[in-house]
C-alpha cells in the first residue's frame, strides 16, 4: 500500500509521460508495494486533474473482459478506466500518431446508456435494461509505460491504458414504454409488435 504522497508522485509521473510523449519505467519498479487500490487512486488523481482543467467524463471503458486476458495479467476480474470528452475522436478525421507514446487500436462494442446503473450489485440484466443502444466502437489504447511492460497495477493507474475512442453510428432502437423497468430479457419475451432490440455478444 502506498502513501498519499507516493500516489500523487506516481500520478505526476504518468501525467508527465503523457504530456511529453515520453514513456516511463513500470510503476511497479519505482513503487514495489503498489496494489490495485493504489492504482485506482492514482488513476483518479489524474482524472480529477483533467476535470479541473475542463475535461468531462463521458463514460467508462472495461478492460480485461475475457478470461484469457485475465489469466495473462494474473487477475480474476476486469479493470476499468475513464473516457473523457477530449479523448473522443472522429471517424472522418486522421489521428496524429505522434501525439501518443505507443498507440494501438482495438475493436470494441459500445453500450450507450439511457439510464444510470445501480452501482454495487449491478447485474448484466441491469446493464441491458439501462442500455439505449449498442454501437460499434474503436478504442485507441496507449501505454505511458515503456515498451508496454505492464502489470495490472501499471495499466489501472494509467487509466486502463486508454487514450481515445471512436463511437460508431447505429440506429436508435424502438423506445421502451414509459416506466418500463423490466430487465431486457423480459422485454425481449414480450409479444412482437415491430423491430426489437438485440443483444450484442
Amino acid at each position: 500500500m502506498l502513501t498519499d504522497r507516493q500516489r500523487e508522485e506516481a500520478a505526476e509521473l504518468l501525467r508527465s509521460a503523457e504530456d511529453g510523449v515520453a514513456p516511463i519505467a513500470p510503476l511497479t519498479e519505482a513503487y514495489p508495494g503498489i496494489d490495485a487500490e493504489d492504482a485506482y487512486e492514482i488513476q483518479l488523481v489524474n482524472i480529477r486533474h483533467r476535470i479541473a482543467a475542463g475535461a468531462e467524463v463521458r463514460g467508462h471503458k472495461v478492460g480485461l473482459s475475457s478470461p484469457v486476458m485475465q489469466r495473462m495479467m494474473g487477475v480474476d476480474e476486469p479493470d476499468y478506466g475513464h473516457l473523457l470528452r477530449d479523448m473522443e475522436l472522429r471517424s472522418d478525421t486522421p489521428v496524429r500518431a505522434a501525439r501518443y507514446c505507443q498507440p494501438r487500436i482495438e475493436v470494441e462494442v459500445g453500450f450507450v446508456l439511457g439510464d444510470d446503473l445501480p452501482g454495487e450489485g449491478c447485474t448484466p440484466a441491469d446493464v441491458l435494461a439501462a442500455t439505449e443502444r449498442v454501437v460499434p466502437a474503436l478504442e485507441l489504447i496507449d501505454s505511458r509505460i515503456r515498451d508496454w511492460r505492464i502489470t495490472i497495477a501499471d495499466t489501472i493507474a494509467d487509466n486502463a491504458s486508454s487514450a481515445g475512442y471512436v463511437i460508431g453510428r447505429a440506429g436508435t432502437p424502438r423506445a421502451r414504454p414509459e416506466g418500463d423497468r423490466r430487465p431486457a430479457e423480459q422485454r425481449r419475451r414480450a409479444p412482437r409488435r415491430g423491430p426489437q432490440r438485440r443483444r450484442a455478444r
